[in-house]
């Protein structure tokens, strides 16, 4: 692709509309490596939810919560990751959440 040797794009497309709900596909880079497990420690210490199969995936099953469930989390392959993030409509501080777990996630 484009000539490079390796990969250089990552592509992702949602197009849903949200009536319910938030969600959020991340595109993150630490300081230094970390393996998806010691990720979702710091966020299952922050409260978040792990993924899972009896997790919530999809906003519409986080209706009248307030909870946030990350539904995917993979590296990118480039040294980066990719985290699906679903929350109810009554997290009223899930920007502030998500600050909050991306300086936890300095620490690692």
């Amino acid at each position: 692709l484009l000539g490079w040797g390796e990969r250089g794009v990552a592509v992702r497309l949602i197009a849903v509309p949200l009536f319910y709900g938030h969600a959020m596909l991340m595109r993150f880079r630490l300081a230094r490596a970390a393996t998806v497990a010691e990720i979702l420690a710091v966020a299952a210490a922050d409260g978040w939810l792990p993924p899972g199969a009896d997790r919530p995936r999809t906003p519409l099953e986080v209706v009248g919560e307030s909870v946030v469930s990350i539904g995917e989390l993979e590296p990118d392959g480039q040294g980066g990751y990719w985290a699906w993030i679903v929350s109810g409509d009554l997290v009223a501080r899930s920007v502030r959440e998500a600050i909050e777990l991306a300086e936890s996630a300095r620490e690692l």
